[in-house]
């Protein structure tokens, strides 16, 4: 704002960030041209040259951001956006740019801990690993393992290995099954930059709330670059207020009336789906929106799991459809068969074992009445507290992986900083259970990582439904999935200012 030595830099209209519409996403630092907008923190923390700079993938959520990571002195310094340049998907929010400081909070576990006489004490690896061992052994076939959507291929094929071949157990699962599985996240791979219309459905991505808010901007900047946007939801929805066409109510109806209005355009179809749409009616709305989607060339939807099965029938017309899931390797974690053949997620966690393996924080605080807990984790969560034996875990930016984002890309993460303490990688703590139980995990092939970008979508007409079981409040679980992150860094205070602000 103004001119000269009198100009200053300034939020839109001058006011409050709280009153400016600011998402404080931070993408200002990565556009500012001649580095008058740093990070607060940035001061004696050495010049930009003086840093080595590591690119990796955020995982707090299911939109899995390309992130690029500076360090000196194996301390992180600040992350930036690294998606290429002028790419739609070039964005990381304020979780992913500034949560990393959650790595040095107070509640970051160092060290092994047993319950002893009620409290938490801290042991060696080797009295943690002989401990685990033996109950392990001890359960058989009756131990549970349970994990986030959150960890790396290679640590969902260890878990699995690990489960099946040394444990003896069918019972394995992940936090994906609270919100979709193989049938409604397995999806198409498309490329956004050459989008020119797309549908969301059942989907309310929100960058000031953080809920997908990478799915937000990568809309919102197609939109303002031209692409058509229809929005099929049945409540309102921020993106709503920018679509070309907002369609609200229910969505299997609205999917219904959208494909026949389409097909009466000359859109093709197959039989049996305009028979199945023949009765729909056709509001003035859908029309509309019929008419952009007759008209687009690339058009790309956007679809919650629950509403996917139904909405792949709009793909059978032309375009394609995306399941978008609340955690970052969720289709990772299914292409490595990381889904039970026992006792499922929820089961588990209700105590249907007799001894639960939990790795990463799962949005669950309260202990399941089981004979013996073991968490593995990097925080000391609610749930840790409650176990019996806590195991220390590196944090993303502490270890190497790949996932497979909700685009279907093959990502890898890239470890910027050695773990605190005695914490080690999931796979390497597996690695040594299953040596003190007399075996060994083999590692995940480059061939295996590979295949799993070559996995077959298959599209046939569904039934018009929203699939049952899959309704979690995606704001809630993206919370509970990062307790650590938000409350041990100065996300607290963001989220402290943001309820002021309300």
């Amino acid at each position: 704002m103004g001119r000269g030595v009198g100009s200053k830099v300034v939020t839109a209209m001058d006011k409050p960030l709280q009153e400016s519409g600011c998402t404080f996403c931070g993408s200002c630092l990565d556009v500012c041209p001649v580095n008058a907008l740093v990070e607060a923190d940035r001061s004696r923390k050495g010049r930009e040259w003086e840093y080595d700079r590591v690119p990796s993938v955020c995982l707090l959520c299911g939109n899995a951001c390309d992130i690029a990571v500076s360090t000196k002195d194996d301390m992180i310094v600040k992350i930036n956006s690294y998606g290429e340049e002028g790419s739609a998907e070039r964005y990381i929010c304020a979780y992913g740019r500034f949560g990393f400081d959650c790595l040095l909070a107070d509640t970051r576990l160092t060290s092994p801990m047993k319950k002893q006489d009620g409290k938490l004490v801290e042991i060696s690896w080797e009295e943690a690993i002989d401990i685990a061992s033996k109950e392990l052994k001890k359960a058989g076939s009756n131990a549970g393992f349970v994990a986030t959507g959150s960890i790396t291929n290679e640590d969902a094929y260890a878990i699995k290995k690990f489960a099946t071949d040394i444990v003896k157990t069918k019972n394995y699962d992940t936090t994906v099954s609270l919100y979709g599985d193989k049938e409604t996240l397995l999806s198409a791979s498309p490329n956004m930059d050459s989008v020119d219309m797309i549908v969301v459905v059942d989907l309310n991505p929100d960058q000031w709330k953080r809920v997908l808010p990478a799915l937000d901007a990568l809309v919102r900047k197609a939109a303002n670059g031209g692409a058509k946007l229809v929005t099929i939801n049945a409540n309102e929805t921020g993106l709503g207020s920018v679509a070309d066409v907002e369609l609200i109510g229910s969505e299997t109806e609205l999917l219904k009336s959208f494909i026949k209005a389409a097909i009466d355009k000359g859109v093709t179809a197959p039989p049996d789906l305009a028979s199945a749409v023949s009765n729909a009616a056709v509001s003035e709305d859908i029309e509309k929106a019929a008419t952009l989607f007759a008209a687009a060339k690339y058009p790309v939807i956007f679809t919650s799991p629950a509403m996917y099965t139904a909405t792949v029938n709009v793909g059978l017309l032309k375009g394609s459809v995306v399941s978008v899931p609340v955690e970052s390797n969720a289709k990772g974690v299914l292409l490595m068969g990381l889904t039970t053949e026992g006792k499922t997620y929820k089961e588990m966690v209700n105590g249907a074992t007799s001894l639960l393996y939990v790795i990463g924080e799962i949005p669950v605080k309260s202990a399941p009445k089981v004979d013996f807990l073991i968490v593995q984790t990097t925080h000391l969560t609610d749930l840790a507290k409650q176990a019996d034996l806590v195991l220390p875990a590196a944090a993303f930016l502490e270890d190497d992986g790949s996932i497979v984002d909700y685009l279907g890309n093959l990502k890898f993460i890239c470890q910027a900083i050695e773990p605190p303490g005695s914490a080690k990688a999931n796979t390497d703590i597996l690695a040594d259970l299953a040596k003190a139980m007399g075996a060994e995990i083999a590692e995940v092939s480059d061939d295996e990582l590979d295949n799993l970008t070559k996995y077959e979508f298959k599209c046939k007409v569904s039934p018009f439904e929203k699939k049952a079981g899959f309704d979690v409040k995606v704001d809630e679980m993206i919370e509970m999935l990062n307790s650590s992150v938000l409350n041990g860094t100065r996300l607290f205070w963001l989220k402290n200012v943001e309820k002021a602000a309300v």
